[in-house]
């Protein structure tokens, strides 16, 4: 079992943004991904997830290709975290979305990670601050019953606390689950100690990948 992207490329509007990016991805291991910002990282995840469709290149998810085998991508969990509906929804009904959209998600869990985390499922996305919007979503992949998740730019502004939870949280599931996560950050420094393996993004291309 894995993820495999292999020589993906993508252009947009005559700008190459990602070209012959190959990697492979397991389970059990947390994977960063670390570029500048704009040097690609969250286009890269939007063409695994077929937001934007690849100039060229495949993604294989346990041995299927998804050009095939499109359903395959309901094995990664991903929230884009730029455009996304959860903005006037309440996280009950947030919940019940999810449910219906990936197979093995576990709403008791769900609800009992709410509460742990001081969240009610009345409150609505969009009055909750940075951090809990961010560990929200989290929640929803741990819940998600997917062998992997894909997390963008998780620590992005928040405080220690809150960073800490999460990855608390990541530890947690990897070890308990044997989740496969990928991780995106443009600080190395945010992704110390927590990676089993990291990739660098540089100029449209993978420059590096360190075990």
């Amino acid at each position: 079992m894995s993820v495999q992207v292999e020589q993906l490329s993508k252009t947009i509007e005559r700008h190459a943004v990602l070209t012959d990016v190959s990697f492979e991805w397991q389970p059990g291991k947390i994977v960063g991904l670390v570029g500048r910002n704009g040097v690609g990282k969250t286009t890269l995840f939007r063409t695994m997830m077929g937001h934007y469709l690849a100039d060229a290149g495949r993604l294989v998810i346990d041995g299927q290709d998804v050009t095939h085998a499109p359903l395959q991508r309901q094995r990664i969990f991903y929230v884009d975290t730029q455009h996304n509906f959860f903005r006037q929804q309440a996280l009950g009904q947030l919940v019940t979305t999810y449910a219906l959209a990936y197979t093995h998600f576990d709403q008791a869990r769900m609800l009992d990670l709410l509460a742990e985390e001081h969240l009610s499922p009345t409150a609505r996305y969009q009055s909750l601050s940075k951090g809990q919007r961010a560990l929200f979503q989290i929640l929803l992949g741990l819940a998600s019953g997917t062998p992997y998740m894909i997390l963008d730019e998780p620590f992005d502004g928040l405080d220690i606390l809150v960073r800490e939870r999460i990855v608390a949280r990541i530890v947690d599931e990897v070890a308990d689950r044997q989740m496969g996560l990928l991780i995106s950050s443009h600080n190395l420094d945010e992704l110390d100690g927590l990676c089993d393996q990291v990739i660098l993004l540089k100029d449209h291309q993978l420059m590096a990948d360190y075990d």
